[in-house]
């Protein structure tokens, strides 16, 4: 991974949604800017040397939001 593509990533980050797990929303990301940029580039260098990742990493939550009514019914 380039450092253009950590940048291309950040900036591709959507403003007004909910954090992840960590709870660092996308404008806080993109307000750290080109130093920030450059430590998540070491950062991903450095686990894909090391082939390390952090366990926080390989943990995802899937919150499921209904957008129908009848939620009793398995179908919707």
């Amino acid at each position: 991974m380039t450092l253009e593509e950590v940048q291309a990533a950040i900036r591709k980050l959507h403003n007004r949604k909910s954090p992840g797990a960590d709870g660092i929303p996308a404008e806080l990301i993109k307000a750290g800017g080109e130093k920030l940029a450059q430590a998540i580039h070491r950062l991903c260098q450095k686990i894909w040397i090391e082939e390390k990742w952090p366990k926080e990493w390989a943990k995802s939550v899937l919150v499921t939001i209904p957008k129908k009514r009848g939620l009793a019914d398995c179908s919707n």
